[in-house]
């Protein structure tokens, strides 16, 4: 049976999706006006390549997200290749070696497109469209402060109302189920996750001594800063998991200084993100999304793995919800113009040239056009107003300009 336009109406793989135009353009005017606001931070742009050996890109991704990851055989070499599900490791690799003799701090950001194995969890999306940034460097929680800063201010310029920053340490959490079996320690985090505490207490009694009961008092706490001190008593028998609270009430005190458009709030049993977080983690949550706009953390072992002590952090945004939220309208058109009759090709170049968005042909295929101009007598067909000079295309700039000034045009 031959394929019609209806056949191909949704040919494409789960959770994959076309953009047409009007949501294309505001995506591409969207990473302009972050990848700007983000340069004058000091970023400077780098591009990973969409595949790479899965042997060097699975390097950077310790945990269960290796079951993310989309691989195929490349047929150059014969090497299994792997579709990136994650930047983060990308960029670990290039400050690792092609980046290597870069004096830190170094400051990257980046524009990509993840692309994960169709799950639950991820089945209606699986392409993701990424803004990220990497300091790869700085250790203290100054270094974390300026991720903070820089992705509450690209939130805010974008016009985004009940902005919540929630704030939480990996190492919490590690340090607590450090000794728990891999298994075991899966079915906590999906508790954990969940905040489910009848899970937590069913799974207690296969615990050591004392876990349960200190994880069930986590998720008993609220998300008011004030909570840190609170959660002290808890943590007494961790001493590292006391020294990342100390951390985390630190950069509380420092985001509160800097006054910070979002609200503040903590989450000591979070989980979300990439198994290499080692020390502070956050999300960026607004009104109307669905989940985190951005999502980040430390991760100060990572880029070892690829052969450079340096500790680093980073953040993604992701663009698709941010997009859908922005109260940044795209920027109206000056004019547009269809240009017919005789010599429509060069006058559409020429007004083109002088900065118009114009196009040649019949104007009956182009209702979009604001005006209908005859090249051939340089006239806009609309009034049958001339233009007698000797620069006619200059002339119909400005009387075009003029009309469009007095009138909204799409």
């Amino acid at each position: 049976m031959g394929l019609t336009p209806r056949s191909l109406e949704a040919p494409l793989p789960t959770g994959m999706r076309d953009r047409l135009p009007h949501e294309a353009h505001a995506r591409r005017a969207l990473v302009d006006r972050v990848l700007g606001r983000t340069f004058r931070w000091g970023y400077a742009l780098v591009e990973p390549p969409s595949f790479e050996f899965a042997s060097v890109l699975e390097r950077g991704l310790p945990g269960g997200e290796g079951a993310d990851v989309l691989r195929f055989v490349e047929p150059e070499s014969g090497e299994v290749a792997a579709l990136r599900p994650d930047v983060t490791p990308q960029i670990a690799r290039i400050l690792a070696t092609r980046m290597r003799d870069v004096a830190p701090p170094v400051r990257l950001m980046y524009v990509a497109n993840v692309v994960r194995r169709a799950s639950a969890a991820s089945a209606a999306r699986r392409e993701v469209a990424q803004f990220g940034v990497e300091l790869a460097g700085p250790s203290g929680p100054l270094g974390d402060l300026e991720l903070l800063g820089l992705a509450d201010e690209l939130l805010a310029a974008e016009g985004l109302s009940g902005l919540t920053l929630d704030l939480g340490d990996a190492m919490i959490l590690d340090e607590i189920l450090g000794q728990i079996p891999v298994p075991r320690r899966t079915d906590l985090h999906a508790a954990l996750d969940r905040r489910d505490r009848r899970a937590i207490d069913d799974l207690s009694p296969d615990l050591p001594d004392g876990i349960g009961r200190a994880l069930a008092s986590l998720l008993e706490l609220d998300d008011d800063p004030a909570s840190i001190d609170r959660a002290r008593p808890i943590l007494a028998p961790w001493p590292t998991a006391l020294h990342a609270l100390d951390r985390l009430a630190a950069l509380v005190g420092l985001a509160r200084d800097a006054k910070l458009v979002a609200r503040l709030r903590v989450d000591l049993t979070t989980l979300r993100g990439f198994s290499y977080y080692t020390g502070t983690t956050f999300q960026l949550f607004a009104r109307g999304a669905d989940d985190a706009i951005v999502s980040g953390g430390r991760y100060d072992s990572l880029v070892a793995r690829y052969g450079r002590d340096l500790p680093s952090s980073g953040f993604a945004i992701d663009l698709e919800r941010l997009s859908r939220l922005s109260a940044t309208p795209l920027a109206a058109e000056v004019v547009r113009v269809a240009v017919v009759g005789e010599g429509a090709f060069a006058a559409a170049r020429a007004l083109r040239a002088a900065g118009l968005i114009a196009v040649h042909g019949d104007s009956s295929q182009d209702a979009e056009a604001a005006f209908v101009v005859d090249a051939e007598s340089f006239s806009r067909r609309a009034t049958g107003v001339r233009f007698l000079s000797e620069k006619p295309v200059e002339a119909l700039l400005a009387h075009l300009r003029s009309a469009a000034s007095e009138a909204t045009l799409g």
